[in-house]
Order: C-alpha cells, then structure tokens, then sequence
C-alpha cells in the first residue's frame, strides 16, 4: 500500500482496530449463518475482493485510509471464517490448529519484509529500509495472526469455561501487558505490533460472539459495522499521518 494510506499506531489506530475485529468477526458468522455460505464458500469471493482492492489502492491518490480499514475489514472476515473451519469444520484440535497458526506467524515475520504501520513520532521519516508499508507479507501475517487470535479465543471459552467478564478481563490485562512491553528497549517496535494485532483478533471474538449471542445476529453485525465506519469517519486522523 501506499504509505500515506497507512494509518499511523496510536489511540485510534489500536481501537479502530478493535472495531474491525468485532464487525468482521459478526459478518463472518453472518456469512457463514444468515447468508448459508458456510466457512469456506465465502472466502473466495473475498479473496477476489481483496485483490481489487490492493489493485484499486495503487490507483488512488495517497491519503485515503479507507482502503487500508477496508482491507482489514475483509481479511478480518475471512480470518473468522478459516478458523472456524479449522477447528468445527476439520473438528481439528486447538493445540494443533494454534501451534500451527503460530508457528507459520513466527516463519512469516522472520523471513522479514514484514513492516507494520509506523508511530506517530516515526510518522515524517521515510518508510523502514525504503521498504513499501502494508506489503503482501504484512497482510498475510496478518490474516495469519487474525486467524490465531480467532482460534485462540474459542479455545479459551472451550478450554478455561470462563465467563465472558472474566475472560474480558483476562484479554484486557493481556492487552495491558504487550502496551507495556512497547516501552521496553529489548522488545522491537515489530515485535509487539504483532503481539498486540495478536491480543486484539483474541478480543474480537469474544465481545463479537457476546453481542451476537445476546441478541440478533443480523443486528449485531449492523450495529459493529456503523460503529467501525462511524468511529473513522468522525475521528480525525492525527495530522502527523499526513506528513509521513
């Protein structure tokens, strides 16, 4: 992607991020439940959809986030819709669906070319090595990671028995935790990018899966879909974003 079409990591970014992992985790059970697409008969359409988007991306002048939110939306969609058919499809077991997914993440961001979003501090220097922001490999690492997240929340519920406060709870100290490794000189800033897409693709499912268990699916995903879009929309980007 184009680098002025890259948010910067801050506030926003982060709880942006929040809001697509909710809303995609909803449409994906929409898609999979209301829609009868299942787990996998969606996903090539997306995988399509995705691929025009990156293609349309390069087209448009610098300075339009939507195509980077639109992106994670749909990836975050898709993510919901591969871990499940891992583990209720394949009926795969948790401790291989998750030693797998972590163990390709791991392979991903070592083989490098992996480059995240900047800081708003790094926001007026040039892109890492020259390199472009939000490459082919970065959105694979993190289809990869949003998958994990996905499989890691339900092996939570299935595994701990945990209320959905207490595991809440548990996700939100976790979160606490990897913000505060970020301020630690022995953790890279790559690191705990993806740690933290990591914790927030654990969240996703759970509050997705509170909110469409609590009430009607099909308002769910609406309602998680007006707040992401609402969110960004009303939100200023940090004038920082504009100068990188």
């Amino acid at each position: 992607m184009q680098t002025r079409n890259v948010p910067v990591t801050g506030v926003r970014y982060w709880i942006g991020m929040s809001a697509a992992s909710v809303f995609g985790v909803n449409m994906g059970d929409y898609l999979s439940r209301i829609a009868h697409l299942g787990d996998w008969k969606g996903l090539p359409v997306m995988a399509l959809l995705f691929v025009l988007l990156l293609a349309a991306e390069r087209r448009v002048r610098p300075g339009i986030e939507a195509m980077y939110w639109l992106a994670v939306a749909l990836e975050r969609t898709a993510a919901t819709n591969i871990a499940d058919q891992m583990t209720h499809d394949f009926d795969w077991h948790y401790g291989l669906v998750l030693t797998g997914l972590g163990a390709l993440l791991a392979g991903i961001i070592a083989l490098g070319g992996v480059v995240p979003p900047r800081s708003a501090r790094d926001a007026a220097l040039p892109a890492t090595g020259g390199m472009e922001l939000a490459n082919w490999r970065y959105w694979l690492a993190m289809l990869v990671a949003e998958s994990l997240g996905t499989a890691l929340s339900d092996a939570f519920s299935d595994w701990l028995d945990l209320s959905f406060y207490m595991e809440w709870s548990v996700l939100a100290a976790m979160f606490a935790v990897v913000f505060g490794l970020r301020t630690q000189p022995a953790f890279t800033n790559r690191l705990t990018y993806w740690l933290a897409v990591l914790v927030v693709g654990t969240c996703g499912p759970t509050i997705g899966d509170w909110l469409a268990h609590s009430g009607h699916l099909r308002l769910s995903t609406a309602l998680t879909g007006v707040f992401f879009v609402g969110l960004l929309a009303v939100w200023p980007r940090d004038r920082v974003e504009t100068a990188a």
